[in-house]
């Protein structure tokens, strides 16, 4: 039976019209029955009733979908989720650009890019340099943290560009030399970074910059807010100098850190 629409009145008309074709093709011409033509009222209440059945058809509605709601539970997971992958990629571009350092620094014969031992640190000098900067500075940066385990030396990019490695190594081993014209007489202890994240967290725009990160021992991009409070100075300084002035501009810079970096009396002040 069609949906609003009584057939039961035409059944065996209907019956016979299924089943004719099949009776058909199990007789020969002699012995198949014949079809008894409906007259013209019948074939129109068929119609009319298949018509019917159809606009009715059409008719039906589905029900309104409903809007699709997030379970707030499973919101937070996921959220926990893209916050994990996030600080899972940058960990990974962190430990790639120190891999790739360390594997530069053994191909150039330089010394290892780090004090042996690291001491407690409370806070993180960091230094922000350039190729283009002055070689006698560069020297003179390189001297004044030499086995400093509280510093790093950050660099934007490779040298060249990140395709151009040997360069960068090459600029490195000679910033990093105690007499600038004879690779053999040894080398400075400066941990140096290449780290261009570093730089837009913490805004820098020039060379040297000096900012002091307190509470960092390490540089990570997980808490970019340890970097926003954090004072840059500019210009060319003393280490310690520089220190000072980011104290006094409200950077929490612990009075035995700048003294660390002052030149004991036997030191020539350059």
């Amino acid at each position: 039976m069609l949906r609003g629409v009584d057939l039961r009145p035409y059944r065996s008309l209907l019956v016979l019209m299924l089943m004719a074709p099949l009776l058909a093709l199990g007789a020969d011409d002699a012995t198949a029955p014949r079809m008894v033509e409906p007259d013209g009222e019948t074939r129109r209440a068929v119609k009319e009733a298949a018509r019917q059945a159809l606009s009715r058809a059409k008719e039906i509605t589905l029900p309104e979908s409903v809007p699709y709601q997030l379970d707030p539970l499973a919101e937070q997971h996921a959220k926990a989720a893209a916050d994990h992958a996030k600080a899972r990629g940058i960990s990974e571009l962190d430990r790639m650009f120190e891999e790739r350092t360390r594997a530069l620094a053994a191909e150039l014969g330089v010394p290892k890019v780090g004090p042996e031992s690291e001491a407690e640190i409370s806070g993180l000098v960091v230094l922000a340099i350039s190729s283009s900067m002055p070689r006698n500075m560069l020297a003179d940066y390189m001297a004044q943290l030499d086995g400093k385990a509280d510093a790093v030396m950050v660099l934007r990019g490779f040298v060249g560009g990140a395709r151009q490695v040997r360069p960068t190594g090459q600029f490195l081993e000679q910033a990093a030399r105690i007499d600038p014209t004879d690779r053999d007489r040894g080398h400075r202890v400066v941990k140096v970074l290449i780290d261009p994240l570093l730089f837009r967290n913490l805004g820098i725009d020039r060379v040297p910059a000096l900012a002091y990160l307190d509470g960092v021992t390490e540089i990570a991009h997980c808490n970019d807010e340890d970097y926003e409070a954090a004072v840059i100075v500019y210009g060319a300084s003393r280490i310690d100098a520089a220190l000072e002035l980011a104290r006094a501009n409200g950077a929490p810079v612990p009075e035995a850190v700048i003294v660390n970096y002052r030149p004991k009396r036997w030191e020539t002040i350059q």
